[in-house]
């Protein structure tokens, strides 16, 4: 573990996994205020179900601010923006990280019919449990601790069950809230990060994903800034970015021509213009000076 004054990231903590997680399909992390340090925005590859143990992480979702404290349990799917603002001294979770091949796996074989439970915490990630859910919780968590740990060849078949299984239980206690998580605005702010995550290599125009929502560019904009704080365009350019961090800081053996190309930019110097533009430094001056 790194202390506090080492300056990092959630991200380059995930980054530092990704091997584990990549070679594993779903690793089981202690997680404490030791780790993390920093308020970097970043974009998790990965699932993460997370349960708070005790004191608190104070973060912006999606441009929104959200508050994980004891006895809470966070769903996060992969895509969403992440930044970790203040956390208390005593901070701990446990974290069920998983790689977004491995959860299409899951999902097909187990949690397609989980679909409203799932829009309900990209709604909303956090849910606080009572001191029986919370019970419940932490004996499925370990549960899916001994899963993660154990070798052979029904490991993954072991994972899958167990995660399941955590899902259900996870969605008997959000059944009763769903009806009161309508938020006409929010979800048109979650809808419209599930297109940027989905669209973001083929178009960085605001006008191409007002249409999605059969809305002129300049009113969509407006209805995404007054739930957020933040334009449409301000959105976009910023959910590009962190891609393009993610890519640099992870992907090293790419060259700066292949990630314009994965990026969706016809040529690396519109790229380099853009990263510096939103930035203040190029493509190549960001991954040495995360190195």
């Amino acid at each position: 573990m790194c202390d506090k004054g080492d300056k990092d990231t959630s991200a380059r903590l995930l980054h530092q996994l990704s091997d584990v997680i990549d070679e594993r399909g779903t690793v089981f992390v202690d997680f404490s205020s030791s780790l993390i340090v920093s308020n970097e925005e970043y974009i998790s590859p990965y699932s993460v179900v997370a349960l708070c143990h005790s004191g608190y992480v104070r973060s912006e979702y999606d441009l929104r601010p959200v508050e994980f404290r004891s006895h809470d349990i966070a769903v996060m799917r992969p895509g969403h923006i992440i930044k970790n603002i203040d956390m208390s001294d005593d901070y701990r979770a446990e974290l069920i990280v998983t790689p977004v091949s491995y959860l299409n796996t899951m999902r097909k074989q187990y949690m397609d019919h989980h679909l409203a439970t799932r829009k309900s915490f990209d709604m909303y990630p956090s849910q606080h449990l009572d001191d029986e859910q919370y019970r419940q919780v932490c004996d499925a968590f370990n549960l899916m601790r001994t899963a993660c740990n154990v070798d052979g060849v029904y490991r993954d078949e072991l994972i899958s069950s167990t995660f399941h299984a955590l899902m259900v239980l996870l969605s008997t206690y959000r059944y009763e809230q769903l009806d009161g998580m309508q938020d006409a605005g929010r979800q048109l702010s979650l809808r419209f990060n599930e297109a940027l995550i989905e669209h973001y290599r083929e178009s960085r125009e605001i006008g191409f994903y007002a249409r999605m929502f059969s809305l002129s560019p300049k009113y969509f904009s407006t209805l995404i800034k007054q739930e957020t704080g933040y334009g449409a365009g301000e959105w976009i350019d910023r959910y590009v970015v962190l891609q393009a961090k993610a890519l640099l800081m992870r992907m090293r053996s790419l060259s700066i021509q292949e990630i314009t190309y994965r990026l969706g930019f016809p040529e690396q110097a519109s790229f380099s213009r853009f990263f510096r533009r939103n930035t203040g430094m190029s493509p190549t001056e960001y991954r040495d000076r995360v190195k």
